[in-house]
């Protein structure tokens, strides 16, 4: 869905700021199932894309935010992805990152803010639509990159204990 912003489109100007708008058929893979949606962009991705838009002489309606050499054609999926993992090795720790991974990312982050008490269920929820996706896929494996290590930890707690009564 980011890779295909398109000024006028899928992203508009608001009064305060941008708005995702995905309310149109087709607009997102997933729209079938969840439906139109027109969402507000936070202030501080605002202020980004603000910066983005400006780059290199303003884009105009019908240009996307991530363009190639011609600004009415959205970078192919390669080329995002090799952004993306550019940007975030240069500021992101030098670790170079793919769209994918930082998805999952933030869910286990959320996940373990979750049990942690950090997150109630409304947030996982909320993230779970805002991601397009179910509450089930987000606590799938492919998403919540600790889950496995959640699952376990009580069993590996108590195998722990039985074994300090033999530990020398």
């Amino acid at each position: 869905m980011y890779r295909e912003l398109q000024l006028g489109g899928t992203l508009k100007s608001s009064e305060d700021g941008y708005l995702l708008d995905l309310s149109l058929p087709g607009q997102h893979k997933t729209s079938s199932a969840f439906g139109p949606t027109c969402t507000p962009v936070p202030p501080r991705v605002t202020a980004s894309i603000a910066a983005l838009v400006s780059v290199g002489g303003p884009l105009t309606d019908g240009d996307y935010l991530f363009h190639g050499d011609e600004r009415t054609t959205a970078l192919p999926p390669f080329a995002f992805s090799r952004l993306v993992k550019a940007a975030f090795k240069a500021y992101g720790g030098g670790v170079a990152m793919c769209p994918k991974d930082v998805r999952a990312a933030y869910i286990t982050f959320l996940r373990d803010g979750y049990d942690e008490g950090e997150h109630d269920d409304a947030v996982l929820a909320s993230a779970a639509k805002a991601m397009r996706h179910s509450s089930a896929m987000q606590q799938s494996v492919h998403y919540d990159k600790h889950k496995a290590k959640r699952t376990v930890s009580a069993a590996m707690s108590v195998a722990d204990a039985f074994a300090s009564r033999y530990t020398l």
